[in-house]
């Protein structure tokens, strides 16, 4: 089956409509915290002979994601959050990720690493920004001004990240095959869409 990208925005429901399209169909879901974990895995420690065969030590690694974008409990290098993947890590990562198959691939550029794949379908989520800042004050007990303030950073951080990375907004709707408002599009209507979207790709007519 076809692989999913979502972009969102915080607090649109993006990762929910992930979480119900992995148990629906039993994909993983590539996270940051993946990457992440993946990237600190392969650098930690390698001997030249281990560097050599990455690929393969990365293969490994994605086999062991949990459907829920878990790992399966292993030992785990401290993993430092604030220090940047290079460009060339995030495309590795993300073309591994694609080479499984059956996979959904949250942000990370995702939708322009694999832009020219046509057995990926590339989702965008949104919400306007009252319901979203509403959504997540009543998640992590916030403010509303606390809240308006945690989303509009997040906005800004996977804007920039797309621009600084790939000189793309991320945004621009033609870079999504679907795109979802979810004020008036339930969680479980939206994964449905999205399900009926990835058979059309899986299946072209």
């Amino acid at each position: 089956m076809a692989v999913i990208t979502i972009s969102r925005e915080s607090g649109s429901g993006g990762r929910e409509i992930a979480a119900l399209l992995s148990e629906k169909l039993n994909y993983k879901i590539f996270t940051k915290t993946v990457m992440m974990e993946l990237a600190a895995r392969l650098e930690a420690g390698l001997s030249a002979q281990e560097q050599a065969a990455a690929p393969n030590i990365l293969d490994e690694l994605i086999d062991r994601i949990a459907p829920t974008g878990r790992q399966e409990k292993t030992q785990t290098p401290a993993i430092d959050f604030e220090k940047p993947l290079t460009i060339r890590q995030v495309r590795d990562l993300v073309m591994a990720a694609y080479q499984h198959d059956n996979m959904i691939i949250i942000g990370r550029g995702s939708q322009v690493i694999l832009a020219d794949k046509t057995d990926v379908l590339h989702v965008r989520v949104i919400a306007p920004v009252e319901k979203r800042v509403a959504v997540r004050a009543a998640r992590e007990g916030l403010s509303l001004k606390e809240a308006q303030k945690k989303i509009a950073d997040a906005d800004k951080a996977h804007v920039d990240f797309v621009k600084n990375f790939f000189d793309v907004d991320n945004r621009d709707p033609l870079l999504y095959d679907l795109v979802i408002n979810t004020e008036k599009i339930s969680i479980t209507a939206a994964a449905d869409l999205i399900l009926l979207a990835l058979e059309k790709i899986s299946k072209p007519e």
